[in-house]
């Protein structure tokens, strides 16, 4: 299963419940809103799709297939955006 964590390089700060992260290097930065915030505050530690999954239903109000799908979709853009790696 795969697994996933931030890349260490970029910069985090927190207002107002939302995450904004600066990445130094590509010179960019990026808003989350604060669904988006709480997964970003889970990849601290390699994590799976499918665990994030469940602690965001576990959180929040979502129904399953809907959430892991939107899951999905968020880990793919982040990997994208070089925001996250992939990890054994």
């Amino acid at each position: 299963m795969k697994k996933f964590k931030k890349k260490q390089t970029l910069h985090a700060e927190w207002i107002d419940g939302e995450v904004f992260i600066m990445d130094a290097e590509a010179g960019k930065y990026y808003a989350m809103n604060r669904a988006a915030s709480f997964v970003w505050m889970q990849l601290d530690v390699p994590i799976s799709s499918k665990e994030l999954a469940d602690r965001v239903m576990n959180s929040y109000v979502v129904e399953k297939d809907r959430c892991n799908d939107s899951i999905a979709k968020l880990l793919e853009r982040m990997c994208s955006m070089k925001m996250i790696v992939e990890v054994a």
